[in-house]
């Protein structure tokens, strides 16, 4: 649980391991916020971030996406419902696609979870935000992340860390916890 949707997703994005020449398939209509996160990540880490076309309605193509998938994709970023434009996006179909055992794979579910039935498994998904305020009808600030086995095997050390992440030992170190709490902050 965190803050803000947005915050759990760079947190989350900031934690992968990511290196030149790498490749980011990021979805032409997700969240400002995450593009953004992950267009500073692609420039300081030399990686390439190419932009999931769409079809003409305004979709994710995926059979044009599958084919820009390959060996160097370290990551697959789409948002379930494209707040621009309020279209449902196919992410259960581009979570289908075939993609190596290192790629993870990011759904913003900001606009979907409580509208309609979108699971982490359903999407075949690593990652997967949403906040609580709106179709969950809670407050400002709350928010959650799932995360899958892959995800909590590939993301390193939060790039911010709270006390209740994980172990802080006698001699300043912190052990990160093993589930998603690494990715909490106290309050």
């Amino acid at each position: 649980f965190g803050e803000q949707a947005s915050r759990l997703w760079a947190l989350a994005f900031a934690s992968m391991p990511l290196k030149r020449g790498d490749r980011i398939l990021i979805a032409r209509n997700d969240w400002g916020g995450n593009i953004l996160n992950a267009v500073r990540r692609a420039t300081d880490a030399g990686a390439e971030l190419i932009r999931l076309p769409t079809t003409e309605a305004g979709l994710t193509d995926i059979a044009q996406a599958a084919a820009l998938v390959d060996e160097r994709t370290v990551a697959i970023c789409a948002s379930a419902v494209a707040s621009s434009y309020g279209l449902r996006q196919p992410v259960e179909a581009l979570g289908s696609i075939p993609r190596p055992e290192t790629c993870l794979y990011f759904v913003d579910g900001a606009q979907a979870i409580g509208q309609f039935e979108l699971t982490l498994p359903g999407a075949s998904a690593d990652i997967m935000i949403a906040p609580g305020r709106k179709w969950l009808r809670g407050g400002r600030g709350q928010a959650m992340m799932a995360l899958s086995d892959l995800a909590l095997r590939r993301l390193v050390q939060p790039i911010l860390i709270d006390q209740s992440a994980g172990t802080w030992r006698p001699d300043d170190s912190f052990l990160p916890g093993e589930d998603a709490r690494r990715f909490e902050a106290w309050e």
